[in-house]
Order: structure tokens, then sequence, then C-alpha cells
């Protein structure tokens, strides 16, 4: 999988400025409610969290680790 994405990376690059960040993580909640959020985001920097009616969905890193 490593080696799919780092072959996508080089060939964007070819024709778009590319950046991109490692460690990272998106959790999907469906059905949720802030009880189960303040759950998943324990150690954690949340960088995006976007929500509708039904789903939240987070990306976030570990608050120990440099986003690349």
């Amino acid at each position: 999988m490593k080696r799919k994405i780092k072959q996508l990376i080089e060939d964007l690059s070819e024709t778009f400025k590319v950046k991109y960040n490692k460690g990272l993580e998106l959790v999907t909640i469906r059905y949720y409610n802030q009880q189960t959020i303040d759950r998943v985001i324990v150690n954690k920097d949340v960088l995006l969290e976007v929500k509708s009616r039904h789903t939240c969905q987070i990306v976030m890193k570990d608050k120990t680790q440099t986003v690349n």
C-alpha cells in the first residue's frame, strides 16, 4: 500500500505541487453524540472536524507526534 501511495505522489508531482501529511487518522462516527467524540479524541490533536446531521468525521494525530 505504501508503495502505491508513493507512486501516486510521484505521478501527481509531475503535474501538480503536492503536499501531504503522515501520521494522521480519520475517524468517522455515525449517529454521534458529544460524549462519543470526547472519548475518541482523548490524547489527540484535532486538525479538522466536520459534522452533518448523523455523521461526524475527525482528522487527528497523537499529541506526541508532529505532522510531516
